[in-house]
Formats: structure tokens, sequence, C-alpha cells
């Protein structure tokens, strides 16, 4: 079955990435800690050998690696855009996975392992610990999950669940993983990763 990686990315600009962390480390860092993250997901993306889709949004100038397909995110709240984008990978690939561009944990493992579930599971999905979910994947669109769900709130995992449940949508979890949001998460990443030299 042919697979399709599918990543969502805001264009790097000052000021318009990492809010949050700009304003408890300054727009000049911020920036720099999103470039870092993004850089390393695009990596993370090639070493797959799968092939990507990346869908961005905001303006400014941006190249990503030369293999990666561009596309402008769509119009609309975040369910909306991870709808089209998927939508669009499933046109020419039988196995979609679209992740974030803001969880430098991922791995090509947890990619490989993804597309393993899609095998025999509708629907993938990788929870963040903020409830949410960095990673969701799925073999023809269930265009329900993106519908309805409070977005960037602790519940949007758990009302995804729900919805597979009630489409009768059988599921797999891989692993959680940290977004990065807030200084104290680039903090907890930071120590991960000196543990790890």
């Amino acid at each position: 079955m042919s697979k399709c990686l599918v990543l969502l990315a805001k264009r790097p600009r000052k000021g318009k990435v990492k809010t949050r962390l700009s304003n408890s480390l300054g727009e000049d860092e911020a920036f720099r800690i999103y470039q870092e993250i993004l850089h390393k997901t695009n990596q993370t993306l090639l070493k797959t050998g799968v092939p990507v889709k990346i869908f961005l949004t905001g303006e400014g100038e941006y190249l990503p690696p030369s293999s990666f397909e561009i596309y402008e995110q769509q119009k609309g709240d975040v369910g909306m855009r991870m709808q089209h984008a998927i939508s669009k990978a499933l046109q020419t690939h039988d196995q979609v996975v679209l992740v974030g561009s803001d969880i430098p944990d991922l791995s090509p493992g947890i990619i490989a392992k993804a597309f393993t579930e899609l095998e025999q599971k509708e629907v993938v999905l990788g929870p963040s610990e903020d409830g949410g979910y960095y990673l969701i994947g799925m073999r023809k669109m269930h265009a329900s999950l993106f519908q309805g769900v409070t977005w960037s709130t602790s519940s949007v995992l758990t009302e995804t669940l729900r919805k597979c449940a009630e489409e009768e949508l059988s599921v797999s979890l891989v692993d959680t993983l940290n977004d990065i949001d807030t200084e104290a998460d680039w903090k907890a990443y930071q120590s991960r990763k000196v543990k790890e030299l």
C-alpha cells in the first residue's frame, strides 16, 4: 500500500510562531526554537523514506526539503486544515499519517509503528501529554473526527476517541509525546536530550 506523510507547519517568522514561548523567552529565542524543532521534524520525516506533503500557513520565505511537496493550508480551524490536508493526500495514497511540527521527540520508529498499525486499524492516534494528539492516520477520510471538536483544549483526544467509538472505527494509539508550547516544555525537552547523550 502506498504511504504518505503530511506535515502541517507555519512558515518561520519572528513574532508569529511560538507566541507562548515568546512571552517568557522573547521573540528571538522563540523564533530560534521554532526553527530548530521544525528542522528536526523535517529530518525525522526524511529518515522514514515515505513521501511527504507539507501544508504551510503564514507569510514569509521558507523552503522545506526539496523532496517535500508544498501546499497551502486551507483557511479555518485546525480540524478543517487537517481534514483538507489528509483528503488531499488520500487522493493519491492508501495510507496517510499527519503530524504536527512541534514534537521534537517524534521518531522514525513511531511513524513506522503508526503505518504498521494502519494495516489493521482504521484510525491511529499519537496522544500528546496536554490531552490532544500530535499524529493522526487513516486509510479513508473520516470527516466526523475533525468536526465539532473543541480544539486546543485538554479534551481533544477524548472527544476524538468518543467520535471513533460512535462511528465504530477501530483505533490504535502509539507513544504519548509532549509538544513544545511553554518554557517548561522546552526545558524538559532539553533535559531529555542531555540524558540521551
